[in-house]
């Protein structure tokens, strides 16, 4: 079968239309009150990422992010606090410290504009800590008790501690509108990813990871982006970012840097990504990752299509 000059070019775009949804674009950011830590955390559907950064006295302040604005969002008594997770109707999840040293107790809060900072409290916990939110106003929570460390979700008011069936301590990192929970599940010094779907648990490791792998996010696609460690001890530990779908690990590293300590904590719909990663002068800035949306690909590609037809009618 003979196959055409047209038919070549045809297959090539689709091929490069396919490559371009691999190829993202990072935006980097630092708030300009940070010394040298401002951390990304998670990102809505709006673009609006929340995450923490640190002052010149080290005092930890939580912050909205969008189309290059920062907004604090304060604890009313001014004080420090991180925003952790973000819905898809504003609703940012977090938690504040009590004055005093960085011992002191922590809360969790779910902020809204229009009702302001709401406390949630697990029963007889001494520490807790939002850690995701959903569209549905679900949280998955990290607290402490006096008998030690536990996660649960609050699923529509009702509190679930959140168990393993091989006794590995779990993390929970997000939840998504299904309610599958991801995170860490740590047992014996390592840490593996989990993915736990309607109490089901499953495991993820990153082939190359020295015995650390964590999933900090989860969009309604199924979509994951977490974190792996390399290295043979604390000195030569690196971070790699990535994103998991289909079985597949895909890399995610801001460009241009001399190592690589990328760690990806939250997804939206679009598949857009933020995190966090050190530069090369040892400051944590945050990062978003987008890819191209679908009408850009197929402008692109309906435009090369004309120009082959022009070409050819001549």
């Amino acid at each position: 079968m003979r196959i055409n000059k047209y038919t070549v070019t045809l297959v090539t775009i689709l091929f490069l239309t396919v490559n371009l949804w691999a190829d993202y674009t990072f935006t980097t950011f630092s708030h300009p009150d940070s010394s040298t830590l401002t951390n990304a955390y998670d990102i809505n559907n709006d673009g609006v990422v929340v995450g923490y950064y640190q002052d010149s006295s080290r005092k930890t302040c939580a912050f909205s992010y969008q189309d290059g604005v920062f907004t604090d969002t304060t604890y009313p008594g001014d004080y420090e606090n991180n925003n952790h997770s973000i819905n898809n109707n504003g609703q940012i999840a977090g938690y504040y410290y009590e004055p005093g040293p960085k011992t002191s107790p922590f809360h969790s809060y779910v902020y809204d504009q229009s009702s302001g900072f709401n406390i949630q409290q697990y029963p007889e916990a001494v520490k807790e800590a939002i850690h995701g939110i959903n569209d549905n106003g679900d949280t998955v929570v990290w607290a402490w008790m006096e008998s030690g460390f536990l996660s649960y979700s609050c699923l529509n008011g009702t509190f679930q501690e959140l168990c393993s069936s091989n006794g590995d301590m779990i993390y929970a990192e997000a939840i998504n509108n299904q309610s599958v929970i991801v995170g860490g599940s740590s047992l014996s010094g390592s840490m593996r990813g989990f993915i736990n779907d309607n109490g089901n648990y499953t495991y993820l490791e990153h082939p190359d990871a020295d015995g650390y792998t964590l999933i900090n996010g989860i969009n309604d696609a199924g979509q994951l982006v977490g974190m792996y460690r390399t290295g043979s001890d604390w000195s030569s530990w690196e971070y790699h970012g990535f994103i998991y779908e289909d079985g597949t690990f895909l890399e995610i590293s801001v460009p241009g840097l001399n190592n690589s300590n990328t760690i990806c904590h939250g997804i939206n719909e679009y598949g857009d990504i933020v995190g966090t990663y050190r530069n090369d002068q040892g400051q944590t800035c945050g990062f978003i990752a987008t890819i191209p949306e679908p009408a850009t690909v197929l402008l692109l590609s309906s435009g090369m299509l004309c120009l082959i037809n022009r070409r050819k009618h001549k």
